[in-house]
């Protein structure tokens, strides 16, 4: 793909596109309303764009592959964006995101520190995910109800991106610490791996965007094919995730997920552009932080009535069942498309590790819950995969057995705990543990691997 600026030969075919996104793709502004889409659609003949075209003072840029138009932005020279309309045959390829990027460089070209545009209902989430914020109520442009004004602040001073080797260790720790609460597995992989990726456990492909040569934001594409971003400026962010899209690890393992802050995983999975089919989890989820200090011990395993020990290889089958259960409610995975041996060798991984808890009557030894901790670097945990069989819940079960892994780890120097999780049960039994709500974080998880289309 690449984009280029219009030409008057491309007046017709231009004029196609645009009429074709805004009847096709903007129903949730127009509503097939014939009024408002022929108010909507009256500027948009050939005559009237080949003059758009021709006339000084702004740019239509096009995005073309393969002799094909992708797309159309448009430009002035004061840095308001007029058009950005993808073809309806050419949706969930990051057209309108290239096409967004070249828009603005132009306007930066021009002199511009800001760009603004007026944006349709259709594509108000995606102008968000890319930096913009509203700056007034919507003005109901053709009759809609959308039409909302936005406005962006244009960096002069782009972030470099660059892959991080180990020699970068040292920087890329202190800037997750700075960020620690959601940025946990990034510090435990880190932790356990270093910045090397040659495909095993905890290895990822890092790339770190830096301004005056200070790290400022980092994307990390891990074994499993999991996205960890830790990003606070969506311009680095959207920075990162293109140079990440070229990695060569993507073309062999591709994208199964994004973690981390709610935020940025929303951006990223605007920018991609992916169907909400192919989208299996997209779980906005509350962040609870604990230092463990403060831990509060449920009243049965204060009295001593359950205990909680480090899980055993003996436990292997009972677990390995709840292992699946909890995949299935708590991932939305579908039985048959979880991998047994995989989830076998996994558990076994964690149990060896010392990572993964039981609760258990003190005297008849019955298992009751599971707790594990799926991130951990010396001075806190990331606890996760909470399961209580659904015959044993409402007992307070699993507050007991995260207060009793969290027992164990502060015993051994960890000295804080985060978690996050959507349920409000969930919530409420980890504030009774001593966890308070923090911010939030976003996990999405995607049916199959998602691989970057040829020419992104």
């Amino acid at each position: 793909m690449i984009i280029r600026d219009a030409l008057p030969e491309d007046a017709a075919a231009t004029c196609r596109v645009l009429r074709r996104s805004i009847t096709e793709l903007c129903t949730a502004d127009h509503g097939n309303d014939p009024a408002i889409l022929a108010a909507w659609l009256a500027n948009k003949t050939p005559e009237i764009v080949h003059s758009w075209i021709a006339q000084p003072g702004g740019s239509i840029l096009l995005a073309i592959e393969d002799n094909r138009l992708l797309g159309v932005a448009g430009v002035t020279d004061k840095g308001e964006i007029t058009l950005n309309y993808v073809s309806p045959d050419e949706r969930f390829r990051g057209v309108s995101r290239a096409l967004l990027r070249a828009a603005e460089a132009r306007a930066r070209e021009r002199g511009n520190s800001r760009c603004t545009l007026i944006s349709s209902e259709t594509a108000h989430r995606f102008y968000l995910s890319a930096g913009y914020a509203d700056v007034g109520a919507p003005q109901g442009k053709y009759g809609t109800a959308g039409s909302h004004p936005m406005t962006k602040a244009l960096h002069t001073d782009a972030a470099t991106v660059r892959s991080l080797a180990q020699t970068d260790r040292d920087v890329v720790e202190a800037f997750l610490k700075k960020h620690a609460a959601k940025s946990m597995l990034l510090r435990s992989n880190l932790y356990a791996a270093g910045l090397q990726d040659r495909g095993e456990i905890y290895h990822a492909s890092y790339l770190g965007a830096f301004r005056d040569g200070a790290l400022i934001g980092l994307i990390a594409h891990c074994w499993n094919g999991m996205l960890l971003p830790q990003a606070p400026e969506a311009a680095d962010l959207l920075a990162l995730q293109d140079a990440a899209l070229a990695l060569p690890c993507m073309i062999e393992r591709g994208i199964t997920g994004i973690c981390g802050d709610d935020r940025q995983v929303g951006i990223l999975l605007k920018a991609l552009d992916l169907a909400e089919m192919s989208v299996r989890k997209n779980s906005h989820e509350k962040l609870l932080a604990l230092s463990l200090a403060y831990i509060v011990a449920p009243p049965d395993l204060a009295q001593g009535f359950v205990s909680c020990r480090r899980a055993e290889l003996r436990d292997l089958p009972f677990l390995l069942e709840w292992r699946f259960a909890y995949t299935i409610e708590a991932l939305g995975a579908a039985r048959e498309n979880i991998k047994a041996e995989e989830e076998r060798a996994a558990l076994r991984r964690q149990i060896e590790r010392g990572d993964s808890f039981v609760l258990e009557h003190s005297h008849s030894r019955q298992p009751l819950s599971h707790a594990a901790f799926n991130a951990m670097v010396p001075d806190t945990v990331q606890v996760g995969g909470v399961f209580t069989p659904p015959v044993l819940r409402g007992k307070g079960y699993a507050r007991a057995v995260v207060a009793g892994q969290l027992q164990i780890a502060r015993s051994e120097g960890v000295e804080a705990a985060v978690l996050f999780t959507a349920s409000s049960a969930g919530i409420r039994a980890y504030e009774a543990v001593g966890f308070r709500e923090i911010g939030e974080f976003g996990l999405v998880l995607l049916k199959k691997p998602w691989f970057p289309p040829a020419g992104r």
